[in-house]
C-alpha cells in the first residue's frame, strides 16, 4: 500500500473497492465451477455484470487515484513496487494452476506443461506493469488533461493493436503485456490502462475533504454523458465493443468509464447517508487488503478444483459455494495477516 493511501483513506473509494472484492470472488467461483447453463440464469447474469464494470475497472481506477508520487524517492519506489506486483502475479499463476496440476491435485481439461500459464497476464501482472507506466507518465507528462487524452487514445486505438507480434520471444512478452491476444492475456495494457489513467486524473479534478470526495456537477455530467454515449456506441456492434470483456472496444470502455464515476459517486452518497457500521468495517477491511485477498481467493478456488468438478456445478451448488468462499477467503486472509504480523513477515507492496 502506498504512503499516500496510508495517510488518506476515503470511505467511498474503500466501499467501492471493497464491494469489488466481494463481486470478484463471486464471479471467479462462477467462472471456475459453473456449468455453461448457469450463465443463462438471472443470478448468473447478475454475478457476471457485478463482476465486470464494478470490479476490475474500479480496482484500476482507485489504484490510479492513489498513485501520486511528486518526489524522486516516491517515483523510484513505485517502479520497484510495480516490479514486485508483477512478480507476485506470475508467482500466483504458477501456484494456482501449475503447482496443483504437477502434484496431481487438480485435473484441468487443458494440455499442461510445467510452465503453462506461468506467464499469463492476469490483473496482478497488469497492475504492476501499469504502475511502472503510470510512474513514467506522471514523471514525464505531468498534466492531468494529457492523461485524459492519452486514455482516450488508448481506448480508441486498442482494437488496431491487438495481436501484433514480432516472433521474437523477449519482444513478444512485452507486446503481450501491451496488447497481446493469446489465450493467457486477460488484462492487456491496451485498453485497461484507461481506468488507472482516469483515476489519476480524477484525483486532480475532484476535491477531497476529511476523507470525503466532493464531486462537482461537471464531473457528474461527464460521467452520465460517457455512460450514455458508450452504451449507444456499443449497441451499434455489441460483439465488437463488448464481445470480449478483457478486450473491450471503445464503446464499452467509454460506458464503463462513466459507470465507474457514477458508481463511486453513489458510494459517496451511501457513506454520507448511512452511519459507520460493522458491514462497512468489513468492506473497508477487504479494500485495505485487496492484494492479499486476491491471491488467497484464487488459491482457494483453484486448489478446490481437486475436490469439485471444474465448470461442472449447477446454479444451486454454485450459490452454496459462493456463500462458503467469501467468509472462507476472509478468515484465511485474517489468519495470514496475523501470522505475518507475528513472524514479522513483510507482505505489503
Amino acid at each position: 500500500m502506498q504512503d499516500a493511501e496510508k495517510t488518506m483513506r476515503i470511505k467511498s473509494l474503500d466501499l467501492a473497492r471493497g464491494l469489488a472484492v466481494f463481486f470478484m470472488i463471486l464471479v471467479h467461483v462462477l467462472e471456475t465451477y459453473g456449468l455453461d447453463s448457469v450463465y443463462d440464469t438471472t443470478i448468473g447474469k447478475a454475478v457476471e455484470f457485478f463482476g465486470g464494470a464494478p470490479a476490475a475497472p474500479v480496482f484500476m481506477f482507485v489504484m490510479g487515484f492513489f498513485l501520486v508520487f511528486p518526489k524522486e524517492k516516491e517515483f523510484k519506489t513505485n517502479l520497484v513496487r510495480g516490479l514486485k506486483i508483477m512478480a507476485l502475479g506470475y508467482l500466483l499463476s504458477f501456484m494456482r494452476y501449475n503447482l496443483p496440476e504437477a502434484l496431481g491435485i487438480t485435473s484441468y481439461p487443458y494440455e499442461f506443461d510445467l510452465f503453462s500459464f506461468v506467464w499469463e497476464v492476469d490483473i496482478l501482472p497488469f497492475a504492476g506493469f501499469a504502475i511502472i507506466l503510470l510512474a513514467l507518465i506522471r514523471r514525464f507528462l505531468p498534466w492531468p488533461r494529457t492523461w485524459i487524452l492519452l486514455a482516450a487514445l488508448i481506448g480508441a486505438s486498442s482494437p488496431l493493436l491487438w495481436g501484433i507480434g514480432s516472433e521474437i520471444p523477449a519482444v513478444d512478452w512485452i507486446l503481450g503485456l501491451l496488447w497481446g491476444t493469446y489465450e493467457e492475456v486477460y488484462f492487456p495494457v491496451f485498453p485497461w490502462l484507461v481506468f488507472p489513467l482516469l483515476g489519476m486524473a480524477f484525483r486532480y479534478f475532484c476535491e477531497t475533504e476529511h476523507g470525503k470526495l466532493k464531486i462537482n456537477v461537471k464531473l457528474a455530467l461527464i460521467a452520465v454523458v460517457s455512460l450514455t454515449a458508450g452504451i449507444a456506441i456499443t449497441l451499434t456492434n455489441v460483439t465488437f465493443h463488448y464481445g470480449d470483456y478483457y478486450r473491450s472496444g471503445p464503446g464499452a470502455i467509454l460506458w464503463m468509464s462513466g459507470f465507474v464515476l457514477i458508481w463511486i459517486y453513489l458510494c459517496e452518497l451511501v457513506v454520507e447517508k448511512i452511519p459507520d457500521n460493522r458491514l462497512f468495517d468489513l468492506i473497508y477491511y477487504w479494500s485495505k487488503h485487496v492484494t492479499v485477498i486476491y491471491f488467497i481467493q484464487w488459491m482457494l478456488i483453484c486448489w478446490g478444483v481437486g475436490l469439485l468438478p471444474f465448470e461442472g456445478l449447477p446454479i444451486w451448488k454454485v450459490l452454496i459455494l459462493m456463500v462458503i468462499m467469501v467468509p472462507l477467503t476472509h478468515w484465511v486472509t485474517r489468519g495470514w495477516l496475523a501470522l505475518t504480523l507475528r513472524l514479522k513477515i513483510p507482505y505489503k507492496l
